[in-house]
């Protein structure tokens, strides 16, 4: 009988994992991490001086510092005979190397913070992903930005693991860079993202650092700019999305959807798990339902409405050649959502389409992979999973960032996507975000 229940369960079990995964399995190459050491000096420079134009005097210095510092640490480690003159610098390092770490917002949201610590500090930041794959597979650092990328070096001497490293939780105000005194010669500490950072951190920086109200404010999208750029295959995949749906940056608004975020659903929409009846709603996605669909389509019309409402939404084009505008009345808008068959659903259902016509996304063959996953699919025969099948959770907030209004509600996507997109003024709620509505991180009005 048991035997007979396994070989049912596992039947099972390998057709909705071929089903499911079969598209998402495909090989993907490695992603060059940087070639700036392959530009001359004059084209480095000419690129950092258009990144930190709009930056205060203290990044500007950083970013030089961190650049002749880097170059310090490889001279330091690769010539011997330098060894007895050279100090190395000291690192601060991002370290992401367990799905507890959260998915993409969660991951990098918190990056201008680390920045300013470890500008404050006079250490070397630096990045390291080892979970679900190296970010390098999805940005790497612009020409002439700061270079995070962790030296091979290191990684094959097993350097920065931990007898030369401290790790550093930041939880309160009293753990801030000027209290680093009990720090101050360790060779490296390695942080992990809180959520304090996030929530009393980067509005602390803001206001102190940077001079600003609000996490929104263009300056942010300007530091992260500093630090990331697509890679070649995500921006390969984003151009070409971005040219099918016709879509001209700033001349769309954007609606982000966390549908799997708990407590979204109605209860008879929670239906098993599409995969495996013991995963969560969240890992895997959930049974596509008249419940679900009809919760969906009540917050893309709140959405759409409290977009067409708002004045700053109105999209202006300048006519080439002529002295005229021309005002889009009804502006495209890209639907992203963590639930392929909400986009689906919206974009091209002929019960729907009428009602969204304006209304374009991104479907993809599968359910879209969050980065809180692990890097292995399967149960009995687990299987490494390509870069590649991260690839549309990452153009979907890059394509959100370049609308020029979103409306988000749970979750830290569409906050991610509006720091990235560093347009304060065009931002709105379809439905309550706690980090907005309880946490008070930045104000954001709330759709009537």
């Amino acid at each position: 009988f048991f035997c007979l229940v396994f070989v049912c369960f596992y039947s099972q079990y390998m057709y909705i994992y071929r089903h499911h995964y079969a598209l998402i399995l495909e090989p993907s190459s490695s992603i060059v991490t940087t070639t700036n050491n392959k530009l001359s000096p004059e084209t480095i420079s000419k690129h950092r001086k258009e990144l930190t134009t709009n930056l205060p005097k203290w990044l500007v210095d950083y970013v030089k510092w961190h650049a002749q510092a880097k170059e310090t640490l490889y001279q330091y480690y690769n010539n011997n005979d330098k060894n007895d003159t050279i100090t190395p610098p000291r690192l601060l390092i991002l370290s992401i190397n367990s799905t507890r770490f959260g998915g993409l917002a969660d991951r990098l949201r918190s990056l201008p913070f680390f920045v300013w610590e470890a500008a404050r500090t006079q250490r070397i930041f630096l990045m390291e992903w080892k979970i679900p794959c190296p970010l390098e597979e999805f940005f790497v650092p612009p020409i002439g930005g700061i270079d995070w990328t962790v030296p091979a070096f290191f990684v094959d001497n097993d350097y920065i693991q931990v007898e030369n490293t401290t790790w550093y939780k930041y939880d309160n105000e009293e753990l801030l860079a000027e209290n680093h005194h009990e720090f101050q010669d360790v060779p490296i500490i390695k942080v992990f993202r809180s959520g304090w950072v996030f929530t009393k951190g980067i509005p602390l920086m803001a206001k102190q650092a940077l001079n600003v109200t609000s996490i929104f404010d263009p300056i942010i999208s300007d530091m992260y700019k500093l630090l990331l750029t697509p890679s070649p295959p995500v921006q390969k995949l984003m151009d070409s999305t971005m040219q099918s749906l016709q879509l001209i940056p700033k001349q769309y608004n954007g609606i982000h959807l966390r549908a799997r975020y708990p407590g979204f659903l109605p209860k008879k929409a929670k239906q098993k798990n599409k995969i495996l009846f013991f995963r969560s709603v969240d890992a895997d996605g959930f049974k596509w339902n008249v419940h679900a669909q009809q919760k969906v389509e009540k917050i893309v019309d709140r959405a759409k409405t409290c977009l067409n409402n708002n004045n700053n939404s109105n999209i202006v084009i300048d006519n080439d050649n002529e002295n005229t505008t021309t005002t889009l009345l009804h502006p495209p808008i890209y639907f992203a959502s963590d639930t392929n068959d909400a986009v689906k659903y919206i974009t091209t259902s002929s019960s729907s389409s009428q009602k969204f016509d304006n209304i374009v996304g991104m479907v993809t063959p599968v359910e879209k992979l969050h980065l809180n996953r692990n890097n292995k699919i399967g149960l009995f025969f687990r299987r490494k999973t390509p870069p590649s099948a991260f690839y549309p959770a990452i153009v979907d907030v890059l394509i959100l960032s370049q609308a020029k209004c979103i409306a988000f509600g749970n979750g830290g996507y569409g906050i991610f996507a509006a720091m990235l997109g560093g347009d304060g003024d065009c931002l709105m709620l379809h439905s309550s975000n706690r980090f907005i509505n309880e946490d008070k991180i930045a104000d954001v009005k709330e759709c009537p």
